[in-house]
């Protein structure tokens, strides 16, 4: 059974490097919208969750000796979880400011077109005149 879930997290391991390279590639292709912070972010991330699992994949193999091994050992996968979990949230924030700013920018252009087509019926209604 261990075999089997070592396995399988294996297989998530690779399918997350494989997904990282892909957004790393778009990214210096220049085709991703999110920054370099962001970027950043999500590949600190990856590199956490990959240790994560490999961890988990090893563990479930490991006869501990000791309970203290063993506490130290999956205190330790703990703490990665949790600065996975950090890392993701630190992402969040990062696609809201974004989203954000992106959301400002197109107010801007919406009311600045629409003082632009105001003062072209502005000026076609002097002409009128």
């Amino acid at each position: 059974m261990s075999d089997w879930v070592a396995l399988v997290l294996g297989l998530v391991a690779v399918g997350l490097l494989g997904r990282l390279g892909v957004e790393w590639g778009r990214y210096v292709r220049g085709e991703h919208v999110i920054s370099g912070r962001q970027l950043g972010l999500r590949v600190a991330s990856g590199i956490v969750l990959v240790a994560l699992l490999a961890m988990v994949a090893i563990g479930v193999r490991l006869e501990f000796g000791r309970v203290q091994s063993t506490a130290v050992y999956w205190g330790v996968s703990m703490l990665l979880a949790g600065a996975a979990m950090m890392l993701a949230v630190l992402d969040l924030f990062q696609v809201r400011r974004s989203a954000r700013r992106r959301r400002a920018e197109i107010y801007r252009r919406i009311s600045a077109y629409i003082r632009q087509v105001s003062e072209r019926r502005s000026a076609q209604q002097a002409g009128d005149e």
